[in-house]
C-alpha cells in the first residue's frame, strides 16, 4: 500500500493483505519485523532467498537474508 512506510504481504491462498514490516512511521531504522521503519519502500526483489527492498526516501537498498528477520540490515545507503 503506498504512503505507509511499511512492507505487506499478499496471502493468495486465504485471499488477506498482512502487515509483514514496518511501524508505519518514517525512517531508515533497521530492526525485526515490527520494529523497523521504513521511507516509501518502492521495490522489491527476492533472489537466492534474499529479499531487496529499495527504500526510495530513505535513499537506501536493504537486505534480508531472513525473510523473518525483515529490516535487519543495508547493502547501500546514502550519506545524510
Amino acid at each position: 500500500m503506498a504512503g505507509q512506510h511499511q512492507i505487506w504481504a499478499l496471502d493468495l491462498n486465504r485471499k488477506r493483505l498482512n502487515l509483514y514490516s514496518g511501524t508505519g512511521k518514517i525512517g531508515r531504522d533497521d530492526g525485526d519485523g515490527m520494529f523497523a521503519t521504513f521511507a516509501k519502500p518502492t521495490g522489491l526483489a527476492y533472489v537466492n532467498q534474499v529479499l531487496y527492498v529499495v527504500d526510495a526516501d530513505g535513499s537506501a537498498i536493504r537486505d534480508y537474508v531472513h525473510v523473518s528477520d525483515l529490516a535487519r540490515s543495508h547493502v547501500a545507503a546514502a550519506e545524510r
